[in-house]
């Protein structure tokens, strides 16, 4: 029988994280909620001190396996080696310059190379402000204002996008995400289902006129992981380029799929293309690129229609050496590699909740991957309004005890420096949690 509230693993975590819940008490005292990125979470949060290869430190000393890496921006996990000597080496040499810098000619041939799609990259410091771009370039180069957005999708959380983002499915109603936006804005965007052709398609073609662009990823990251199915991308790669509307892929997530990022994977190709997190890893960054005509509207030269992007941190040389010795090490070798840790992992998660009956789906692109509590499968946001949270949260402090670190909703990220140990640990943990929280009902 399931425990509806993980009285025991929370109880644990408390007797072993007093010092986290001394700096939670002062932090309250000065940050909204004790901290200054998303939420907090009941009791209080972890600190962290330290990281080193695929472990991290809370202030007690814990040691446990991340896995998750700051929000899946660390591919080689704490403290490369070689990411390591390129920063002390830029440290010396200086943090930011208002001026071109080698390093940026580097790291855009890496994208450029990488990604079919990109013909041009311009740098941002992080996601946010890259699908912001994109949107902007995009009611530039088509002279339309509206966008279109799906349901569930987070792309950070601006006027252009902030409608029927990360939590309960609204669709087809459009909620505002952020208090007072201006009415006439709601207006402006257009919510369309994930995985769903046919009414995807006729919303898209009933606001053609209308519409700069479609933007979406090709894996829902703040919902779950929950990857696009192939013939979706496909529809919608025909119906923007049949209607002239741009098609934007939000990658800041996805790119860890694989080589090319989620567009090689799928083989579907936008015109427009926004990075983040593992880009930088670990350092603040964001880029977004695509067509050469699109992008061009950013030179100076560009009359009418020239977008301005400027930021005094864009491209600052800490962030950019930072994510070519990243993308170097990066290769297809080692993402097939990770690849295969990944399914392994998910292939044990699906048998040990069998041995204990528990319903679960494990979604996730590349060396990403989400448990959802759900004996539906997970095909879109409104799907997970029937995970069980419960068994979300005693899971995840159950985990947290045992030794491993995923984010709340147990997405998780797997990182080069682990081998099978690492993924056997996981597992061993996972079926512990269970083994002491569920009892057979014979």
């Amino acid at each position: 029988m399931f425990n509806s509230l993980p009285d025991f693993e929370i109880s644990r975590y408390v007797e072993r994280s007093p010092k986290s819940k001394k700096f939670f008490n002062q932090a309250q005292k000065y940050l909204p909620d004790g901290v200054t990125r998303g939420t907090s979470y009941e009791p209080y949060p972890l600190f962290w001190e330290k990281g080193k290869s695929f472990n991290i430190w809370d202030l007690d000393g814990i040691k446990r396996l991340d896995f998750f890496g700051n929000n899946s921006s660390l591919p080689l996990g704490h403290g490369n080696f070689e990411v390591q000597q390129s920063l002390n080496k830029q440290l010396k040499e200086g943090v930011s310059f208002n001026a071109p810098h080698p390093a940026h000619v580097e790291l855009a041939k890496i994208i450029c190379d990488r990604i079919k799609s990109v013909d041009l990259v311009r740098f941002t410091n992080s996601g946010t402000e890259a699908t912001m771009n994109c949107i902007y370039a995009s009611r530039a180069y088509t002279g339309r204002s509206y966008i279109a957005k799906v349901d569930g999708a987070y792309h950070g959380m601006y006027d252009s996008v902030a409608f029927n983002s990360v939590g309960k499915s609204y669709f087809p109603d459009k909620k505002m995400e952020l208090p007072n936006m201006p009415a006439e804005l709601k207006d402006t965007v257009i919510i369309i289902p994930y995985n769903d052709s046919e009414k995807s398609i006729q919303i898209i073609k009933d606001n053609a006129d209308k519409l700069a662009c479609v933007v979406v990823e090709p894996m829902l990251g703040g919902s779950g992981f929950i990857q696009a199915d192939l013939e979706y991308l496909q529809n919608l790669r025909q119906v923007t380029q049949d209607e002239g509307i741009l098609l934007v892929f939000d990658e800041i997530c996805s790119l860890r799929a694989g080589y090319g990022g989620a567009q090689a994977y799928y083989d579907v190709y936008p015109d427009m293309s926004a990075f983040g997190k593992s880009l930088g890893g670990g350092f603040p960054i964001g880029a977004f690129g695509g067509k050469r005509e699109i992008m061009d509207l950013y030179k100076e030269s560009t009359s009418g229609q020239h977008v301005q992007h400027s930021g005094s941190f864009n491209g600052n040389p800490m962030s950019m050496v930072s994510g070519v010795s990243t993308f170097k090490q990066l290769t297809p070798d080692v993402y097939k590699r990770l690849d295969s840790l990944t399914s392994k992992l998910k292939e044990g998660i699906n048998n040990i909740a069998g041995e204990f009956d528990i319903p679960v789906q494990v979604t996730g692109l590349g060396s990403l991957f989400a448990l959802h509590f759900n004996s539906n499968p997970i095909k879109r946001n409104s799907d997970t309004d029937f995970n069980d949270k419960d068994r979300t949260r005693q899971v995840f402090f159950g985990l947290l005890n045992e030794g491993i670190w995923s984010s709340q909703n147990l997405l998780g990220a797997i990182s080069t420096p682990m081998e099978e140990a690492q993924i056997d640990a996981y597992l061993i943990a996972l079926r512990n949690v269970f083994a002491r929280n569920y009892t057979s009902i014979r």
